[in-house]
């Protein structure tokens, strides 16, 4: 009997008339779209194509089957849309981590988008300090512990340390996080070198690309002084904020703290920013990353991060 798949190569081939224009089409091997070509026309007990020098023309049968094809495809398309858009309907809610290290607001346009087109998601907001626990030493909790996701920048480092996924929506810069009166809390960007002699906060471990930061340092001869913090909170911004030290962080997230300013680093190297999610997601959970993937994959041009 033939398959939905054996279809579809059918349909490309049709359509591209080649093998080879097919394969790419749906990245796979000419090998194996002339594999399920071959195996359709033996199942049918029909010849399909003409193989020809110039590529592979439709006979009289072909052109029926193709006619049909495409119904049939469309057919299974839509009813897949609408499968999914009921079991959609059916997430009642998300919980939303936010901290101070991680804001929810450069995420705004997504969310919006997403209760636009789902009106029945109710988004809950949870909000958590940035503090070492027993199940990661990253000072953010695991999502699917008392929230569903999570938005902040990963790596790899990260997400295996939560035993988490995460979906890149953009990726996001090194910044120099300064007191509003510090030297330099107007330019518009701050070069690598400029950072010798002074004193840099950070945390150590939290993301690989700051450790590539510090290394990077270390290794251009770029001498500074080093205050190791254990976490993000709002005593260190306020002690950031009162001094002339120079935190480290990525992204420029606003609103974190009024007396602080973040100013661009002149350093190539950026970070994945996005959603955060558990490695083994609940249902709801996986319906609302489809949903993600969805929107994003639908309008891929157009910008659903903002202000970072």
């Amino acid at each position: 009997m033939y398959t939905i798949n054996q279809l579809e190569m059918f349909r490309l081939v049709a359509e591209t008339g080649s093998f080879n224009k097919a394969a790419e089409k749906a990245y796979v091997t000419p090998n194996a779209v002339m594999k399920h070509i071959n195996n359709l026309e033996e199942e049918l007990g029909i010849t399909l194509f003409n193989r020809t020098f110039r590529g592979q023309n439709l006979t009289e049968a072909g052109e029926c089957l193709y006619k049909n094809a495409v119904r049939i495809l469309n057919y299974a398309a839509s009813t897949i849309q609408e499968v999914r858009d009921v079991a959609r309907s059916e997430i009642s809610k998300v919980r939303v981590g936010r901290s101070i290290m991680t804001p929810i607001e450069p995420l705004n346009p997504l969310l919006n988008e997403i209760r636009k087109e789902y009106p029945g998601i109710r988004f809950e907001f949870i909000p958590f300090e940035n503090v070492k626990t027993e199940s990661n030493n990253l000072m953010i909790p695991n999502p699917g512990t008392i929230m569903d996701i999570v938005i902040d920048a990963f790596d790899e480092y990260t997400l295996e340390e939560l035993n988490a996924k995460g979906i890149e929506l953009t990726r996001i810069a090194m910044h120099a996080v300064v007191s509003t009166n510090h030297e330099f809390a107007e330019r518009e960007e701050v070069g690598i070198e400029e950072l010798a002699g002074k004193t840099l906060v950070y945390r150590k471990g939290l993301m690989r690309a700051i450790d590539d930061f510090i290394e990077d340092l270390n290794k251009k001869g770029i001498t500074f002084r080093e205050k190791l913090i254990d976490a993000y909170t709002m005593e260190v911004y306020d002690e950031v904020a009162n001094s002339d030290e120079i935190m480290i962080g990525i992204g420029n997230f606003k609103n974190t703290h009024p007396f602080l300013k973040r100013v661009p680093l002149n350093y190539e190297k950026k970070s994945a920013f996005g959603i955060l999610y558990p490695e083994e997601p609940t249902e709801s959970v996986k319906l609302f990353v489809q949903i993600v993937k969805d929107i994003i994959e639908k309008n891929p041009e157009k910008t659903y991060v903002t202000g970072i």
